[in-house]
C-alpha cells in the first residue's frame, strides 16, 4: 500500500515480509565511508533527521533496473523484487544505522559480560560496569516518494541533485540567525 505517510521499515519487515535492498548498477551513488562516519556521528548526536524514500522492488524491476543487498552489493533476483523495499534516497543512513545497531549488539555484550564479572567479584561501587545506552534508533522512518508518478532513476537524479551540502559561511549565517546579539558573529 502506497501511501505519503511515515512508516518503519521493521514494520514493513514484520508486517508484510519485506526486505531492504538498493539500486545495483551505478544509478545510485555508491557508499562513501567519510560520508557514512559522518552519518554515523550525526545519528549518534541527533537521531534520525530525515526519514529515508523507498519505493517498491517490483517498480524497480519494471524500469529495468537491478536490485542489490544493501551491506554486501550482492544482486538480487528479480523474481524475487516484491519482497523488497528499495532505498533510493538515504542509503548513507541506513548503513550508518546497520553499522551503530552492529556496534550496539557487542557494545550491549561487553557491557553484560562486565556486569556478570562486576556481580561475581564483589559489586564493588568503584568497579560498577557504565551502563549501556543503544547508539542507534529502534525505528528507521521511511516513506515513499511524493510525486511517484515520474521515472525512478528520475526521481533519484533530482533528491541528489538539488540537495547542496551546506558552505562554511551557510553556518555562519544560521549561527548568527540563532544570535543575533553575538557580536563575533556579527563581525563573521
Amino acid at each position: 500500500m502506497r501511501t505519503n505517510e511515515i512508516f518503519t521499515l521493521e514494520s514493513r519487515e514484520l508486517n508484510e515480509g519485506k526486505k531492504v535492498a538498493f539500486i545495483a548498477g551505478g544509478v545510485n551513488r555508491g557508499i562513501d565511508k567519510s560520508n557514512l562516519k559522518a552519518k554515523m556521528k550525526s545519528i549518534v548526536e541527533c537521531g534520525q533527521l530525515m526519514e529515508l524514500v523507498v519505493v517498491d522492488g517490483e517498480d524497480v524491476v519494471k524500469e529495468g533496473l537491478s536490485l542489490k543487498d544493501p551491506v554486501f552489493g550482492l544482486p538480487i533476483d528479480s523474481s524475487k523484487a516484491n519482497d523488497y523495499l528499495v532505498i533510493i534516497e538515504g542509503q548513507h543512513r541506513y548503513r550508518a544505522i546497520m553499522e551503530l545497531r552492529e556496534k550496539d549488539a557487542k557494545a550491549k555484550k561487553d557491557y553484560e559480560e562486565a556486569a556478570r564479572k562486576w556481580q561475581k567479584d564483589g559489586n564493588k561501587p568503584k568497579d560498577k560496569p557504565e551502563e549501556y545506552t543503544p547508539k542507534a534508533p529502534a525505528h528507521i522512518k521511511a516513506r515513499y516518494p511524493l510525486n511517484n508518478e515520474i521515472l525512478i532513476q528520475t526521481l533519484i537524479s533530482e533528491m541528489n541533485n538539488t540537495s547542496v551540502k551546506w558552505a562554511k559561511g551557510d553556518f555562519a549565517r544560521q549561527a548568527f540567525a540563532m544570535y543575533p546579539d553575538n557580536e563575533v558573529l556579527k563581525f563573521i
